[in-house]
C-alpha cells in the first residue's frame, strides 16, 4: 500500500514538473496599438523662379531664392555641387557664384543688402561648386539665395557674348557622420540656363566726303535759241504790190 501511494506521489510530480519549470521561465503578454515603422531620408530642393535667363556679361546679376527642406524623419547634411549638362566652360569658369543662407523668412529685396542674418556659403566660379555641412533638422527648411555674375575682374568680355550653357545645381542628403553612398541618402537637382546675348554693334559714324571725291553730275548742253523777229505791221506797202494807182 505504501508503494502504491509514493507512486502515485511521484506520478503527480512527474506530471505537473513541466508546468511549473515552463510558468519559471516563460511568461507571455500581450502589448496593443504598437506600429513599427523606418526612418526616411526625404528633402525638397526648389524655386518658384525662372530658371533660365540671359546674362549680360557687362554688370548684371541674377538672383534666385531657393528653398532646402527637411520632409524626412531623420536629420542630415547636404552637399551642393555643379554638373555640366552641356559643355560650355567658357561661360562656367567666367560665372562668379554667390551663395547665402538666411536664417529669416525672407532675403531683402536688394541683391546688393546683406544683413547679419545672412550666412555666406560660397563664393567662387561657378565651374569650381562643391560646398558640404548644410545641416538641416527635421521639418527645417532653409533659404538660399544664389547670385550669379559676370566675374568682374575680367577686362576683355567680347568672348562671352552670344553663349549659353545648360547645367544642373544639385543638392545630396546624407545621415550624420554617414559617408555617401552608405546610409541613408537622397538627392535633388535644380536645371538651370544662362544666355549671353549678341554683341551691340556701335552704329559708325557717316563718312565725310570731300568735295573733289563727289562725282560731278554732268552739265546738260544749252543749246541757244535764236530769236525770230516778229513782223510789225507797217503802212509801208511792200514794193511789188505798188502800181500806178498807189503813185
Amino acid at each position: 500500500m505504501k508503494k502504491i501511494r509514493n507512486s502515485l506521489i511521484l506520478l503527480i510530480i512527474i506530471l505537473l514538473l513541466p508546468t511549473v519549470i515552463y510558468a519559471l521561465f516563460f511568461d507571455k503578454e500581450k502589448s496593443n496599438n504598437n506600429t513599427f515603422s523606418a526612418a526616411t531620408l526625404d528633402i525638397e530642393f526648389k524655386t518658384t523662379q525662372s530658371t533660365e535667363y540671359t546674362l549680360e556679361p557687362k554688370d548684371s546679376k541674377w538672383v534666385v531664392d531657393i528653398n532646402l527642406t527637411n520632409l524626412g524623419t531623420i536629420k542630415n547634411t547636404n552637399a551642393i555641387t555643379f554638373h555640366l549638362k552641356e559643355e560650355s566652360w567658357t561661360l562656367a569658369n567666367n560665372i562668379l557664384l554667390i551663395i547665402e543662407e538666411n536664417s529669416d523668412t525672407t532675403f531683402p529685396t536688394d541683391p546688393n543688402e546683406y544683413t547679419p542674418s545672412m550666412n555666406m556659403i560660397y563664393t567662387g566660379a561657378l565651374s569650381s561648386l562643391s560646398t558640404t555641412g548644410i545641416e538641416l533638422d527635421v521639418g527645417e527648411t532653409k533659404l538660399l539665395r544664389f547670385t550669379f555674375q559676370f566675374n568682374p575682374n575680367i577686362e576683355d568680355k567680347t568672348s562671352l557674348y552670344a553663349k549659353s550653357i545648360s547645367f544642373k545645381i544639385v543638392s545630396l542628403a546624407t545621415q550624420i557622420a554617414v559617408s555617401y553612398p552608405s546610409g541613408f541618402y537622397d538627392f535633388e537637382k535644380i536645371t538651370f540656363k544662362i544666355s549671353t546675348p549678341s554683341p551691340a554693334i556701335d552704329p559708325q559714324e557717316p563718312t565725310a566726303v570731300s568735295f573733289l571725291e563727289k562725282e560731278e553730275a554732268p552739265i546738260p548742253e544749252i543749246q541757244p535759241v535764236i530769236e525770230q523777229p516778229t513782223q510789225k505791221e507797217s503802212n509801208i506797202t511792200p514794193l511789188e504790190n505798188i502800181n500806178e494807182e498807189t503813185l
